[in-house]
């Protein structure tokens, strides 16, 4: 290694500084390693120790022009301060929020009114952000549909429309559209735009399935996945039209994006698999001819149908479930990338699976795992299709489990990059509530040399960042926990949390029809 010193160290600083900034966050961290000439020029530029801050922060560079390194960096410190200490800079209340169905991706909220009939609106408000510098923006969008479920994909200007046909006579069947979501019209990219007399019906009588809680739309890339509550499960290519899967299965189940090439899925038809367990079962989209699936069976030649699957714990029996009591979750969509200093990188996040359970004394349990985690174990599967990988092989080292007792944390919570939202507030014998956030972040626990902080800091001194918790006493996938009350008007058990890059929204249940949406923006 001192011959790579010797060698750099002839070279003019800028030239040096210019090869290293082409560096991820991780990278620099190892080049510190290298040699001490290394770790000064890393330690002692600005540019780097930026790139490093901002990539364990979970963020990359916005395209944001004209503000300089020092400048971004004190937006970038603000901004982590804040969610440290969760600290809102205000709290408003959104007007016109009528309609039970509501989505939020990418920093976008939007809530269907389907009050008049054959004539739905959605209403959409992009969160602003005082910190970041995002002004916020409100608009309608009118369609002589009924629609019954929607879903958005800022960074692609794309909203997705599950309908009925505007012919009464074909009704009862269901159809995608594909939306700008700023505009109302036909995408530009999407199949329908290319061919306007292709329309992607779902192969389903049972439309009344679409409005069931457990029917699920998901975007990610050039992929919608789409769950109907009676087992049918489909995803899409939008910008070709090609049904890339298709599958039924007997018990309801729950679905995730790992990346562009890989889906989640839990729950199913759990007695194909030789293990009796639960499993976590990993679908490849990368092959062009459409998959078709039935009751975990590949119609065509009876193979298994996943690339791999991922055992869960024993106790995770599928006999001891309750009625939708497993849920996968993750956030696979990023953000309009708009004019900011810097936004959420979507290089990694959290992939969180609930199972309420009736045995065990009613407990219910949260397994949280790393999306890299999941997809390094994959890529290590492809020449052994369908192989089950035990959860002694791949769980105990690298995920986070926890289990509760009902009532004393929500069954649900809301994910955001590599944070974790409670859904519900957590109460105190004196009557206060608490948001509770764990974030899994790697700059704020810093444990593994991979994710090692920018100076040589212990956890004593990590201690300003929140709480550090190791449950069980072992130190994978740390988190630091995060809490603070709640306004005084929101202090009520109908209070339901999601959680945005720049927002924690609380809604408040009115009525059968009527939410109010609050807004502790940051």
């Amino acid at each position: 290694m001192s011959n790579t010193s010797d060698i750099l160290s002839k070279l003019p600083a800028e030239i040096n500084v210019s090869f290293l900034r082409r560096l991820d966050f991780r990278s620099l961290l190892v080049c510190r390693k290298v040699s001490k000439f290394l770790r000064t020029i890393v330690d002692g530029t600005a540019s780097l120790q930026y790139i490093i801050e901002l990539g364990g922060s979970g963020l990359r560079e916005g395209p944001l022009s004209g503000a300089s390194t020092k400048e971004r960096k004190a937006m970038l410190d603000k901004y982590n301060t804040a969610w440290r200490n969760l600290e809102w800079t205000s709290h408003t209340k959104l007007t016109e929020t009528r309609g039970n169905e509501w989505q939020l991706s990418g920093g976008i909220w939007g809530q269907l009114d389907a009050s008049v009939e054959h004539e739905n609106a959605i209403y959409l408000y992009r969160l602003s952000s005082h910190l970041r510098g995002i002004e916020e923006r409100r608009w309608v969008l009118q369609f002589v549909l009924e629609v019954y479920t929607f879903s958005m994909d800022p960074s692609q200007d794309l909203l997705v429309l599950i309908h009925t046909h505007p012919d009464h006579h074909y009704r009862h069947r269901c159809y995608i559209s594909l939306v700008s979501l700023s505009k109302g019209v036909v995408h530009p990219m999407a199949f329908e735009a290319q061919d306007p007399s292709y329309h992607f019906m779902l192969n389903t009588d049972h439309a009344a399935g679409i409005r069931d809680a457990r029917c699920s739309v998901q975007i990610c890339g050039d992929h919608v996945g789409l769950l109907l509550a009676y087992g049918e499960f489909y995803i899409l290519n939008w910008r070709t039209g090609v049904l890339k899967l298709s599958c039924l299965f007997e018990n309801p189940i729950s679905f995730t994006f790992l990346d562009s090439d890989h889906v989640a899925v839990v729950g199913g038809d759990e007695r194909d698999t030789s293990s009796h367990l639960a499993r976590l079962a990993i679908y490849s989209l990368g092959s062009d001819e459409p998959q078709v699936y039935k009751d975990g069976v590949y119609e065509a030649d009876g193979e298994d149908p996943c690339l791999c699957s991922f055992l869960l714990p024993s106790f995770m029996d599928p006999m001891f479930m309750f009625d939708r009591g497993i849920k996968l979750s993750s956030d696979s969509c990023p953000a309009a990338d708009g004019d900011v200093p810097f936004t959420a990188s979507h290089d990694e996040s959290l992939v969180v699976v609930r199972f309420a359970s009736m045995a065990h004394g009613r407990d219910s349990f949260c397994l949280f795992v790393r999306s890299k985690t999941l997809l390094s174990h994959i890529r290590e599967t492809h020449n052994t299709l369908g192989r089950e990988i035990p959860w002694a092989e791949w769980g105990p080292r690298a995920t986070r489990l926890i289990s509760y007792r009902e009532g004393q944390f929500p069954r649900a919570g809301s994910v955001q990059g590599m944070r974790y939202l409670w859904s519900k507030p957590v109460s105190f014998a004196d009557g206060d509530s608490c948001v509770l956030l764990w974030d899994f972040y790697a700059h704020w626990t810093k444990t593994a040399d991979e994710y090692y902080p920018l100076a040589d800091q212990n956890e004593e001194e990590l201690g300003k960042y929140g709480q550090i918790c190791y449950p069980n006493g072992e130190k994978q996938l740390p988190y630091t926990e995060h809490g603070i009350a709640l306004p005084p008007d929101l202090k009520a058990h109908s209070i339901t949390l999601l959680l945005s890059e720049d927002t924690i929204i609380a809604l408040k249940r009115i009525n059968l029809l009527d939410l109010e949406v609050h807004l502790l923006t940051f």
